[in-house]
């Protein structure tokens, strides 16, 4: 989990909850979403720097 998103869970939980169940459920699952998505970004970030610097080395072999 990024830090950012641990401190923002930690804050929301040590104040006290305006939320219903309901709500709470809802926004936990949000919250599980965006981590979900933020994981993925970065593996496909890493994925574009692999593939890029896999270009760059062929493009330099094909040059010598």
């Amino acid at each position: 989990m990024s830090v950012a998103l641990a401190n923002q869970n930690h804050l929301m939980r040590s104040k006290k909850s305006v939320y219903q169940a309901d709500q709470q459920i809802k926004l936990l699952h949000l919250e599980a979403d965006v981590e979900s998505l933020l994981q993925q970004l970065q593996y496909l970030k890493q994925q574009r720097l692999t593939s890029d610097t896999q270009e760059v080395a062929s493009y330099d072999e094909n040059l010598n």
